[in-house]
């Protein structure tokens, strides 16, 4: 992210502000920068592909550690233009509250084994 000009003063998606909070405050779960990311349906992931990755291949995979600490989102929940603070929102976001049914990704501390 940083290579791409982002970065703690430049964050138009949040990540630096949802790392910040999960070191402070939810340390148990699996930091977003160091995670792979999946979908847990193939729905899903053309609904991201079409709106943000026109063109990308769709692979299926697994993650190499089964044991690793994951969390599970609805990815299209956090929205930091909305009228909600980003800051309840990532509150939100590390407690379980985005969790609708679709939009749904899952991360992990671990690499993805490519099936």
């Amino acid at each position: 992210m940083v290579a791409h000009g982002i970065g703690p003063s430049n964050d138009p998606d949040g990540e630096f502000l949802r790392e910040n909070l999960r070191a402070e405050s939810y340390g148990d779960k699996p930091s977003r920068l160091r995670s792979s990311f999946v979908f847990e349906t193939y729905a899903d992931a053309e609904r991201f592909r079409d709106s943000y990755r026109q063109g990308a291949a769709i692979y299926k995979v697994q993650f190499a550690d089964p044991k690793a600490q994951r969390h599970r989102v609805t990815w299209s929940a956090f929205q930091p233009g909305h009228c909600i603070p980003v800051e309840r929102q990532a509150q939100d976001f590390w407690r379980g509250g985005m969790l609708y049914s679709s939009d749904i990704e899952v991360f992990a501390e671990t690499d993805l084994i490519f099936l």
